[in-house]
């Protein structure tokens, strides 16, 4: 059983004290996606929110 422990302690890409990581980058990449859903989809939305109080009731 330790010869199974000692086999996985060296794993290829493992560092040493940290989880191994598949996808190396992970968290960069999310940031980027959080971004750009941000700037094309959150902004947009707010925009038609808030020119709906500028509307008056008629226009609305």
């Amino acid at each position: 059983m330790s010869a199974v422990l000692a086999a996985s302690a060296t794993a290829p890409g493992a560092v040493r004290g940290g989880p191994f990581r598949v996808v190396p980058g992970f968290r960069l990449s999310l940031g980027f996606t959080i971004f750009y859903l941000t700037l094309i989809v959150l902004v947009p939305l707010s925009a038609v929110f808030l020119k709906t109080f500028t509307l008056s009731r008629e226009g609305f």
